[in-house]
């Protein structure tokens, strides 16, 4: 059985020396504007699927285009980049975006459950509950601090999300034993 981790933004990462942890796992799942310069020691170097919002994939920011390069240049691994969203169908917008880049490149489009956007980190778990039998979560702390990499603008700062509901859910599928918490 193929195991798998997402590893998120929350600065709870830092300073755990979690790097090699995360390197032995079959599938690394990061996410968005992840960084690793710098934080090798805890967020290791292999990045096998890339989970990326949808704005940041269709906006003016062309963000996979524009850094895939980089991506594969600072980790190892990388299969898949996956654009999971709530809002409105861009599936035209992907196809798109597929003719300008040599990875495998996936779309799902789900329904939301929620007054505000969900995050990343939760659409991702959803998908990847359908893949694999238990997901392991480190660096989840579900709003409680900026990313890892500080506050250096307004796009790093954990957005307006439900984190209680989020938690819930999470703690819900942790009593199931479908997700693990590091």
């Amino acid at each position: 059985m193929e195991t798998c981790i997402l590893v998120g933004n929350s600065s709870s990462i830092n300073g755990q020396n979690l790097g090699s942890y995360i390197n032995n796992f079959d599938n690394v799942i990061r996410f968005n504007r992840f960084r690793i310069k710098g934080y090798e020691k805890d967020l290791g170097l292999k990045c096998t699927h890339w989970v990326l919002n949808y704005k940041l994939v269709t906006d003016k920011r062309n963000y996979l285009v524009k850094n895939l390069d980089k991506v594969r240049k600072n980790t190892y691994g990388l299969k898949q980049s996956l654009v999971l969203t709530i809002h409105k169908d861009i599936k035209n917008k992907i196809d798109d975006i597929r003719k300008k880049i040599d990875i495998d490149l996936v779309y799902q489009k789900f329904d939301n459950e929620f007054n505000y956007k969900p995050t990343t980190g939760y659409l991702a778990i959803k998908y990847l509950l359908q893949f694999f039998p238990q997901l392991v979560l480190i660096g989840f702390d579900f709003g409680k601090s900026n990313h890892y990499w500080g506050n250096n603008g307004i796009s790093d700062v954990p957005g307006k999300h439900e984190w209680g509901k989020e938690k819930k859910y999470i703690d819900s599928l942790v009593r199931q034993n479908k997700i693990k918490i590091i």
